[in-house]
């Protein structure tokens, strides 16, 4: 089960990344984060960070979100830390699901039945409570907010950048 979550970490950083920088993938083993230079396939770069739960690459600037059991990091394209921030402190008991907004840079944290969004410095923008237990959250091109919950599936329309809590529907 663990390789198989890696693998995924390892896909979604490099799908990511691959069209900000083609020469550089993301992967999480289970005590690092390490940056692949593709053309030469050696290793550049290594964080030291156990309990990795999730990896975004900002598309716009080839920033690297690394999201752990108790903190949300942010690095630079070179690995390079930005922010860390303890889940704690905006509310999550711990850090399960992450999306990263290409468009302005936010990020959206998902917590069994917490959900919040950061902006791109790490400052806190919203939070809410979620109709039940987050597996797995994904940000659309239209900027609506689809999360996957267990046999449900709710979608949070673009209109939560205007209202105080975001109108969902479930899907059974």
């Amino acid at each position: 089960m663990k390789a198989l979550f890696f693998a995924a970490n390892l896909l979604l950083a490099a799908v990511t990344s691959f069209a900000v920088q083609a020469s550089s993938i993301w992967f999480a083993t289970e005590n690092a984060v390490q940056q692949l230079d593709s053309d030469t396939h050696q290793i550049v770069t290594t964080l030291p960070l156990p309990k990795v739960k999730a990896l975004a690459v900002d598309a716009n600037d080839g920033r690297l979100l690394v999201l752990t059991e108790r903190k949300i990091f942010k690095f630079s394209a070179d690995g390079v830390n930005l922010w860390e921030i303890v889940l704690a402190d905006i509310g999550l008991s711990e850090g399960k699901r992450l999306a990263a907004n290409p468009y302005d840079g936010s990020l959206w944290l998902a917590s069994d039945k917490n959900l919040v969004r950061l902006d791109s410095q790490g400052r806190l923008l919203n939070a809410w409570s979620t109709p039940g237990s987050v597996k797995r959250v994904t940000l659309a091109l239209d900027e609506s907010l689809w999360l996957l919950g267990a046999n449900k599936v709710w979608h949070y329309s673009a209109q939560w950048r205007t209202s105080r809590q975001p109108q969902s529907f479930r899907f059974v």
